[in-house]
């Protein structure tokens, strides 16, 4: 979903994986923009529930820009 940072090995994390997706914060919300829902909601932070060294990205200024974005409508 263009948030996905898989860390390279211990002694390398910035080796990044090859399932690293990573994109701006607006290229990952045009499908929602194609949809236009009537509400959703904005998931705030970084988390790692998956396994191994995945983890997703979401930064206080992405989730800014996006909230400020989303009250244009």
């Amino acid at each position: 979903m263009g948030g996905d940072l898989f860390l390279g090995p211990d002694e390398e994390p910035m080796n990044l994986g090859k399932d690293t997706d990573c994109v701006g914060m607006m290229e990952r919300m045009v499908h929602v923009e194609e949809l236009l829902p009537e509400i959703c909601s904005l998931d705030c932070g970084s988390f790692n529930y998956a396994e191994g060294d995945y983890v997703y990205i979401s930064t206080p200024n992405m989730l800014e820009k996006r909230s400020k974005e989303g009250c244009k409508r």
